[in-house]
């Protein structure tokens, strides 16, 4: 049996269309991740740690002038005293023995206020060792100073709250920016992924009409004359093989010239395909209706 070996040559068109398409993709997918990279270098290390570190700090140091401001309303009653201690205790836990170094580099302030609640924490413990009864006019000053402590501590954190919210705001705008560019990129390597797959369709359907052009007659769609060349030795091969001969008949029609002539050349091909309708029907396996 003849057969022909199918070798996909491409255009030169779709070779180069391919070729835009896997650039364009290269080069989408680099600003893509130049664009990410942009993104993190910009993307600013907000310190939440550092934030919720100054936060906590602020609650203690509050709730010690609250505890002096208890003390001296209560006349240094042992209570008052003992909540002054756990309230300046906790304080200096908080300053002393926890390392501010990570609060320090975010928010520089904190460094400068950190010695002033040391040196209170510092007076408040000579203050309770001393006994009763106590140093009302020094802890008065203390109440004043962690007054002025808890309010600058107060006004650096939402300084430093302001500046966080100015940089996320950059940040969003940074990351907004990045959406449409994804979304923008999707939609060219789309656009670019169903046009190759419309190109590659198309190419096919081209190739195999071409090929049902070659091997039929475009009137009657019977096999032609070339298939015939070409499939003649397969057929005698099969025919050798199978013990039997190979039997060609040889139609013909009276006449068709005249039903050209007398009826137009579009009634003589509706007569074709009414014959060669008529061979396909009866047509059985191993038999081939052809046309010359």
């Amino acid at each position: 049996m003849w057969s022909r070996s199918k070798a996909w040559r491409l255009p030169v068109t779709y070779v180069a269309a391919a070729a835009s398409a896997a650039v364009c993709s290269a080069i989408l997918i680099a600003v893509l991740f130049t664009s990410v990279s942009k993104i993190e270098s910009a993307m600013p290390r907000f310190g939440f740690f550092a934030i919720r570190e100054f936060h906590i700090a602020i609650r203690d140091v509050t709730h010690l002038r609250d505890m002096v401001s208890l003390a001296q309303l209560a006349g240094g009653s042992p209570e008052s005293l003992e909540q002054l201690a756990a309230a300046n205790d906790l304080v200096y836990i908080r300053f002393e023995r926890i390392d501010g170094g990570d609060t320090i580099s975010e928010i520089p302030a904190y460094a400068g206020i950190v010695p002033q609640v040391n040196d209170a924490v510092k007076r408040i413990d000579a203050i309770l060792a001393a006994g009763l009864p106590f140093d009302e006019n020094s802890l008065k000053e203390l109440g004043i100073e962690l007054d002025q402590i808890v309010a600058r501590m107060n006004d650096e954190y939402y300084k430093y709250g302001e500046e966080v919210n100015v940089d996320l705001y950059a940040a969003e705008k940074n990351l907004n920016r990045f959406n449409y560019q994804i979304a923008f990129a999707l939609t060219v390597l789309s656009a670019l992924a169903i046009g190759t797959a419309v190109l590659l369709i198309g190419r096919r359907e081209t190739i195999s009409k071409l090929e049902f052009l070659a091997w039929r007659d475009a009137t009657t769609e019977l096999k032609n004359r070339a298939w015939m060349s070409a499939n003649r030795d397969g057929l005698l091969e099969r025919a050798r093989l199978a013990g039997k001969p190979l039997r060609l008949f040889l139609i013909d029609l009276d006449h068709f010239k005249s039903v050209n002539d007398t009826f137009g050349h579009h009634i003589g091909d509706l007569l074709l395909k009414a014959v060669a309708e008529t061979l396909q029907s009866v047509e059985r396996p191993g038999e081939v209706a052809a046309v010359r």
